[in-house]
């Protein structure tokens, strides 16, 4: 009799057999099932942003990590000719590497979108700048610095991950 099995793809106890939930993807989102936390909605996996759905899209449980659980801010809806400030109390969170923004905002006239992302030390990095195209729809965004294409340069519709105005990595540490 061999080991015990763990999640890892390898025949551990030596029966002959990898467990299915090592090699199954049931819901297509390319993470197997051992390590998905919900293998019936490609919604919910490890890498997975948070999102205001009502899911732990990322896979991180309340409380797990500090300044998790549901680190999606869902404020309520800004209107025509009017802004949001909104402030994110990081204050359990003593280090900042590899940050990504998503937003999802409804609107058919991106050019009317600024967004600038502010530190506790007041470095401001620019995420969208009233440069896209009138008409364009705006859509679910994730700004990320590893993104191929900078949101000054994309067309519309507006929805994937793109490279903000300025690196997020000024952000860091």
């Amino acid at each position: 009799m061999g080991a015990l099995e763990v999640c890892n793809g390898l025949d551990d106890d030596c029966d002959g057999a990898v467990p299915a939930d090592e090699t199954d993807d049931a819901d297509g989102d390319t993470w197997i099932a051992c390590l998905d936390c919900d293998d019936g909605d490609a919604r919910a996996n490890p890498g997975a942003l948070e999102i205001c759905d009502g899911i732990d899209n990322d896979c991180i449980p309340a409380g797990e990590v500090p300044g998790d659980g549901m680190r999606a801010i869902c404020p309520d809806p800004v209107t025509n000719d009017s802004s949001l400030d909104l402030t994110i109390d990081l204050n359990t969170l003593t280090l900042v590497d590899g940050l990504r923004v998503m937003v999802d905002i409804t609107t058919n006239w991106a050019s009317d979108v600024s967004l600038t992302l502010t530190s506790p030390s007041g470095t401001a990095v620019d995420l969208a700048l009233n440069d896209v195209g009138a008409g364009v729809d705006f859509g679910v965004v994730t700004f990320d610095d590893a993104a191929q294409t900078s949101i000054e340069t994309a067309t519309g519709p507006l929805n994937g991950s793109f490279q903000p105005v300025d690196p997020l990595a000024l952000l860091d540490g």
